[in-house]
């Protein structure tokens, strides 16, 4: 293979990289502007036109930015607008790879999952079905997976901290009851009558310290990732591949290996 060639391997990396890239200092800004140019210097040597297009622009920006003692400021404010085109160049990547027939089936489970630690047993099972979805290229199943693995993961951070926590839960639970939920979660299978859009609005809205730290930023991440699994668990004509599977799985590693749950 020519060194300017790229692998279906590149690609997934340089997406993953894309689109869960977190900008919220001046060194991560720096990072990406880095990572930004390298992408440019591959795509161009590799001939992916379109894409070009589109990373180009953003590499200055990055570099422009970098440049400004404001800059990383300036770009988290446009976070939205930048997630969107970030978005469109993940798109154009991977048509213009399946143009070039780069087929993507060199693509590995991301190295992320290793940092779901101190699993309970039903747990490591659920980590155990992600990594065989992922192994077996089966992208729908996987989202599902990493779903339910993560959610799994932030119930338990709320059931498992008895002294503040679960009580604060369960007062703004009770304090807006509704038909069919419990009158408050007392064995950890009560959870599982409550809604899933219900409990993270839960955890959103209580306004004790123990709960303070889940934002309305982090109800919109989690609430994001459950619409996409929502699409992709329904017989639908949705389709995913491994790499969207493998985004997928890195941004809910990070939230769930990152303040408020660790």
């Amino acid at each position: 293979m020519s060194q300017n060639e790229l692998t279906a391997g590149d690609l997934i990396s340089m997406g993953v990289n894309l689109l869960t890239l977190e900008l919220k200092n001046r060194a991560d800004l720096s990072n990406y502007r880095v990572h930004a140019q390298s992408m440019v210097q591959r795509l161009s040597k590799a001939g992916f036109v379109s894409s070009l297009q589109i990373a180009e622009p953003l590499a200055k920006e990055a570099e422009k930015l970098d440049g400004d003692f404001q800059g990383a400021v300036k770009f988290s404010r446009n976070e939205t607008q930048f997630k969107a085109i970030a978005s469109s160049l993940d798109a154009v990547m991977m048509g213009e790879a399946d143009s070039k027939s780069l087929i993507l089936t060199d693509v590995k489970p991301p190295d992320e999952i290793s940092q779901f630690a101190n699993l309970a047993r039903h747990q490591e099972a659920l980590r155990g079905d992600l990594v065989t979805c992922l192994k077996a290229h089966l992208a729908r199943p996987a989202i599902v997976m990493a779903w339910a693995l993560g959610y799994d993961l932030i119930r338990s951070w709320v059931f498992n901290e008895t002294t503040h926590r679960l009580p604060a839960f369960n007062s703004q639970l009770a304090s807006n009851p509704r038909r069919g939920e419990p009158v408050a979660v007392n064995d950890y299978h009560d959870f599982f009558r409550i809604g899933e859009t219900r409990f993270l609005e839960i955890c959103r809205d209580s306004q004790h310290a123990s709960l303070q730290r889940f934002t309305d930023r982090t109800f919109r991440d989690l609430q994001g990732l459950l619409d996409q699994r929502n699409e992709f668990a329904h017989a639908n004509y949705s389709s995913a591949n491994e790499h969207e599977a493998n985004v997928y799985v890195v941004r809910m590693v990070r939230i769930v290996t990152n303040p408020p749950f660790v």
